[in-house]
């Protein structure tokens, strides 16, 4: 089987048992789907509704016949419209028919993110990919520290997906929240204060379902690990591009001390990795030896040590 994960029908949320039976039976009689209208067809009318449908398509079903799932729920609302007029006078349904596929409005296209909630939700797990995946890049750029790796008392960085807000007043009479924070391995309580609320909550509200990068201090409380929030970021708005820099077999120590100079010159707030051939290594440069995004940097770089070896992305 491999790295293949096999999900029963059943355990989607939201799917009916007899609903499952009857795709069984009716793969079992004709053979496997061909396509999502030919699921459509031979499956009874009573289930060819969007409750019934949506569940499928935000689990994935329907992947292996279009991977693109606002794809998926735009070819079901264009089957659902056709599903109205079977039975009725084939010309008159033919009039009625739109001709061309329906085509989500822009405002109705769920993000990547919004998918994968969706996903969660119907399966219990997110499965494809986790929403903090897309941030790899920046997880080792700021030194984040996994939620199951967390040690009470010690400030660090995390990268977390915002499951849920619960918003309560304090003793002054200032809001404050208690938030649901998780990443690929654990879920956590992370408290934010009044004070810390105040200057955060408008992008917390307007970002929740999102991955925020968070500055906290882990401690137990009633014989479970929570999280202070000190600062939050929204992991969207955060630098994520990185130079690169290799350095071959003819980069000697005269050369890194003339691009030691240049990183010193235009310092930047966009991150430097360099990779050291001779020595097998790859290390993210400390602050002080990050570079602004600028040509210039570019071709100086470039002139010491070779087109191929300096990337920018």
């Amino acid at each position: 089987m491999g790295q293949t994960i096999y999900y029963g029908l059943g355990n989607i949320k939201g799917v009916r048992r007899d609903l499952v039976t009857e795709i069984l039976q009716e793969r079992k009689r004709a053979g496997n789907f061909q396509s999502i209208a030919d699921f459509t067809q031979r499956i009874s009318d009573k289930w060819v509704k969007k409750e019934m449908i949506l569940p499928l398509i935000y689990a994935g079903v329907f992947d292996d016949f279009e991977n693109d799932r606002n794809k998926v729920l735009q070819k079901i609302e264009t089957l659902l419209e056709k599903q109205k007029f079977s039975g009725q006078n084939e010309l008159l349904a033919k009039l009625l028919t739109p001709k061309k596929s329906l085509k989500l409005a822009d405002t109705d296209r769920l993000e990547a993110d919004e998918l994968l909630l969706k996903e969660a939700e119907v399966l219990g797990a997110y499965i494809s990919h986790h929403p903090l995946d897309k941030y790899r890049q920046l997880a080792i750029v700021e030194h984040t520290v996994p939620l199951i790796k967390l040690q009470a008392n010690q400030p660090a960085k995390v990268l977390v997906y915002l499951q849920g807000i619960r918003e309560i007043t304090d003793k002054n009479h200032r809001k404050m929240a208690f938030l649901t924070v998780a990443d690929q391995n654990l879920q956590l309580e992370a408290i934010i204060f009044a004070r810390e609320y105040e200057l955060f909550s408008h992008e917390i509200n307007n970002e929740n379902g999102k991955v925020w990068l968070m500055e906290v201090k882990p401690q137990w409380r009633n014989d479970q690990m929570n999280l202070i929030v000190n600062k939050m970021y929204p992991a969207r708005k955060l630098e994520t591009q990185c130079w690169y820099l290799r350095f071959d077999e003819h980069v000697d120590r005269a050369l890194k001390t003339k691009v030691l100079a240049i990183l010193q010159h235009y310092k930047g707030q966009t991150p430097v990795v360099v990779y050291d051939l001779a020595k097998g290594s790859k290390t993210l440069l400390g602050r002080q030896y990050w570079l602004r995004k600028d040509t210039k940097i570019k071709e100086e770089l470039t002139f010491l040590l070779g087109d191929e070896n300096v990337v920018l992305k």
